[in-house]
C-alpha cells in the first residue's frame, strides 16, 4: 500500500487479529503489504482506545449561523414572511453574506421565501 492512502477498517482489525494471534508487526507488514506506520499506529490505537477503526471526521468549518441563531430566524420570518434578508442579518447580528443566509431559510430551515399577495409584481398590484 503506498504512503499516504489510509487503511480501511476491514485491514486495521485484520492486524489486530493477527497481533492478537501473537504475529509480530514486521510479518503483518510482510503478509499485507502495508506500511510500519499503519501497523503500528493501529496497533497502538487498540491498545489505547480499544478500538482499532478510524477516527471519524471531525473537521472544517464550524457553521456561520448557530442553532439558537436559526430559531430566531424562523421566529422572524413566520411573523413578518415580507421581511428583508438584509434587515434579518443586521438585526441577529450575524456573520455570514445575504446569500448564506438564504441558503440557510431556505434549506436548513426549509422556508419559502413567499411574499404577500398585494406585493407588486412587474408593475400590477395584486389584491
Amino acid at each position: 500500500m503506498s504512503k499516504g492512502i489510509p487503511c480501511c477498517n476491514e485491514l486495521r482489525k485484520l492486524i489486530i487479529v493477527y497481533w492478537s494471534e501473537g504475529t509480530k508487526p514486521t510479518k503483518i507488514m510482510e503478509m499485507l503489504r502495508l506500511e510500519k506506520d499503519v501497523v503500528y499506529r493501529t496497533i497502538a490505537r487498540q491498545k489505547t482506545t480499544g478500538k482499532c477503526e478510524l477516527k471519524g471526521w471531525n473537521g472544517g468549518r464550524p457553521p456561520g449561523i448557530s442553532e439558537e441563531e436559526k430559531v430566531k430566524i424562523k421566529e422572524l420570518i413566520e411573523k413578518e414572511p415580507d421581511r428583508e434578508l438584509a434587515s434579518i442579518k443586521e438585526e441577529l447580528n450575524i456573520k455570514v453574506s445575504i446569500p448564506a443566509l438564504c441558503n440557510t431559510i431556505n434549506h436548513k430551515l426549509n422556508l419559502p421565501r413567499k411574499k404577500k399577495l398585494y406585493t407588486q409584481r412587474n408593475g400590477n398590484v395584486k389584491m
